[in-house]
């Protein structure tokens, strides 16, 4: 009887992970994701690897893998309502191990994730209480909250108590971050308001990484092992890939954090964030909400989302060099949105960014040899704006155009910024510029900065006539006005962080 590999992963991750507003729900979600996964292998087989959001396993039969998922997938569907377990099944032939399970991974399981979940949503009767974060029907009473929950929300909040980063930490991550971050003082918030915003800057940001090319790699073994590699062979070379792929993102995420750590005294002390209160737990100003293979997502205090993703890609640039030999870039999206902006929408617009990060490095060619380099796309959002973010950014900027420069009559944003040059669409040209505005000799008020937006944003012609106007006052700029429109938007939701000069190590 033939053996078969199944590749299986959870559908709709984002969808279950920001059902409502409440960070504590969300990080009960991942926990809940993150378990089912690490938990197939437990049903028999050959584990190949757990990672990336995917678990890969070998069975002996057809037979004997469909009994196991039946029995996992049934185990978590009563312990995780609401999850969405799909997977993808394919039995071995004579095309060889790596391509039944790219067969398994690239068709078997994507067909099964695009036909979307079975059966309907079933929503609250009319007689029947509904869940306030959900808005299914009520079935299990909330005894803390004293009000009646979905089974969904109520496990989310649940696993949430069980919060594993302060109390028995699991997974390689988790260790790492309860050695840097937990043992040294702090603890991680489970409530958006922990976040240690100030009461004169109530911003959050979402920031979503992913690094670029990491599929290629696994596309690079495969032609490698060919059509016939033994099995052994194929668990070996994919096994360790996966799992330097976890390594090198869980360095970089941890640096990240650790760079964060070492300047939050300096942050409250110059109000970026909120003095600690007497008597108060010791805060860390952002949470881990996911992190899978190459692919990381975090919430934070709105100020350090730009300089924690620009950390994050170089970091992670460092810990690919050294844990595989080659340096694997990243692209991020960074949404800063006000404290009560829904959270399900936030991390989409931080997700599109992403994907535009993506988009632009290969429609510039960037994305390989020499050339290739990380991006970072920035959006803050003031109000509920719907639609992709290329629709917002059309209809939100009246003259400004994004990645299109556009007649001389309008202002030209440049993002993406790219983190290897020192081009007007370069870190190093914000950074340098934002520094000028922010500690010149002269430092500009709040007050001018942002009325040259305003005059930039309506004109290219009206920015020049104020900036002239400023410049007469003793506050010129440090650049051309149309090469300024990004640090002026972004001018107080960035705060400067300590400069390295070796990272990843």
């Amino acid at each position: 009887m033939a053996k078969a590999i199944v590749v299986a992963g959870v559908q709709s991750r984002q969808l279950y992970l920001t059902t409502n507003n409440r960070l504590r729900q969300a990080i009960g979600a991942s926990q809940l994701m993150d378990d089912a996964i690490r938990d197939l292998p437990n049903y028999g087989g050959r584990p190949v690897y757990v990672g990336g959001g995917n678990a890969a396993v070998i069975y002996d039969a057809q037979d004997l893998a469909r009994k196991a998922l039946g029995e996992w997938s049934l185990k978590w569907l009563e312990k995780a309502p609401g999850i969405r377990l799909v997977a993808g099944l394919q039995e071995a032939d004579a095309k060889g191990w790596a391509r039944n399970w790219q067969c398994a991974r690239m068709e078997k399981l994507f067909a099964v994730e695009e036909r979307g979940a079975f059966g309907c949503e079933l929503l609250a009767l009319s007689v029947t209480a509904y869940c306030p974060d959900t808005g299914l029907a009520a079935q299990r009473y909330d005894h803390y909250h004293r009000t009646w929950k979905s089974s969904e929300a109520f496990e989310k909040q649940e696993q949430s108590k069980r919060d594993r980063l302060h109390k028995a930490p699991e997974t390689e991550l988790e260790k790492l971050l309860h050695a840097e971050i937990v043992s040294t003082g702090y603890r991680f918030p489970d409530d958006l308001a922990e976040l240690g915003m100030p009461d004169s800057s109530r911003q959050i940001a979402i920031v979503h990484c992913d690094g670029n090319g990491m599929g290629e790699l696994f596309e690079d073994i495969v032609r490698e092992l060919g059509e016939s590699p033994s099995e052994d062979d194929f668990v070996g070379r994919v096994g360790r890939h996966s799992a330097a792929c976890s390594e090198a993102t869980n360095k970089a995420l941890v640096n990240t954090f650790r760079d964060m750590r070492d300047r939050i005294e300096a942050w409250r002390e110059a109000k970026v964030l909120k003095p600690r209160a007497r008597g108060a737990d010791n805060f860390f100003p952002a949470r881990l909400l996911v992190s899978a293979g190459d692919d990381a997502t975090w919430i934070c205090a709105g100020r350090l989302g730009i300089g924690s993703a620009i950390r994050f890609c170089r970091h992670f640039e460092a810990a690919t060099a050294r844990i595989l030999g080659k340096p694997r870039t990243a692209c991020a999206g960074v949404a800063i949105v006000p404290l009560g902006f829904p959270f399900r929408r936030a991390y989409e617009i931080a997700a599109d960014l992403c994907d535009n990060a993506k988009m632009a490095r290969k429609k510039e060619g960037r994305n390989e040899g020499p050339a290739d380099q990380s991006l970072v796309d920035i959006h803050a959002m003031t109000e509920g704006l719907t639609g992709e973010i290329t629709d917002v950014r059309e209809r939100y900027y009246r003259a400004c155009i994004f990645r299109d420069p556009g007649p001389n009559t309008h202002a030209d944003s440049h993002r993406p910024l790219n983190l290897s040059d020192d081009s007007l669409n370069s870190w190093n040209h914000f950074e340098r510029t934002w520094r000028a505005l922010q500690s010149g000799e002269q430092p500009w008020p709040r007050s001018r900065i942002k009325r040259l937006l305003e005059e930039l944003s309506l004109s290219q012609e009206r920015g020049q006539e104020c900036a002239e106007l400023f410049k007469s006052q003793a506050y010129p700029l440090p650049e051309k006005v149309e090469n300024c429109f990004d640090v002026l938007e972004l001018f107080d939701f960035h705060v400067e962080w300590p400069e390295v000069t070796k990272v990843g190590a």
